[in-house]
C-alpha cells in the first residue's frame, strides 16, 4: 500500500468511528486537509472539528461517502 492509499484508508476507516480522527495523526501520513471544503462541510453540518479531532456528525453518517471523498480527493 502507498503513502496516499493508507492515507486514503485512514480517512475511510477513522471516520466510519464516532470519534473521527485527529488531524494531527492525519497530517503525521503527510496528509493535507483541505481546510476550505472541511470549514464548508462543517457549514452544512455534516462534520464538527473540536480539539483537533475531525468526526462526522450525524448528518454526515448519511453522506459518508461525498465526505471522504472531499478530502481525500
Amino acid at each position: 500500500v502507498g503513502i496516499g492509499e493508507a492515507r486514503e484508508e485512514f480517512v475511510m476507516l477513522r471516520l466510519r468511528l464516532a470519534e473521527g480522527f485527529l488531524i494531527k495523526d492525519f497530517e503525521m501520513l503527510g496528509g493535507v486537509l483541505p481546510m476550505d471544503k472541511v470549514n464548508e462541510m462543517q457549514k452544512q453540518g455534516l462534520v464538527a472539528v473540536e480539539d483537533g479531532n475531525l468526526r462526522a456528525t450525524d448528518l454526515g453518517f448519511h453522506l459518508l461517502n461525498r465526505i471522504i471523498l472531499e478530502l481525500v480527493d
